[in-house]
């Protein structure tokens, strides 16, 4: 068996500066929002994208890891169940 000297796990892949950016833009756009407010326009712009044929999981996913640590305990909850029925196509 080899010796897995130096061997180092990858770490995962993190947002793009891009990315970053646009959650910048969106913090800066939604700054006034109330929480029902932020999720009414999320559900609003989840429903678009899905009509549209242009929403895309794997955007959601890095949106929900970069808004993640600026959220409580309570809010992550609230946004993985809100999350995991746009999954489930409930919304």
């Amino acid at each position: 068996m080899r010796e897995l000297r130096n061997f180092k796990k990858d770490k995962e892949p993190k947002a793009s500066e891009d990315d970053k950016n646009i959650v910048r833009d969106y913090i800066g756009k939604y700054d006034n929002f109330n929480e029902d407010q932020l999720i009414a326009e999320l559900i609003r712009s989840v429903k678009k994208s899905k009509d549209e044929g242009i929403y895309s999981k794997e955007q959601m996913k890095n949106f929900i890891e970069l808004m993640s640590p600026q959220l409580s305990d309570e809010q992550r909850k609230k946004l993985s169940n809100l999350v995991m029925l746009i999954d489930e196509d409930e919304i």
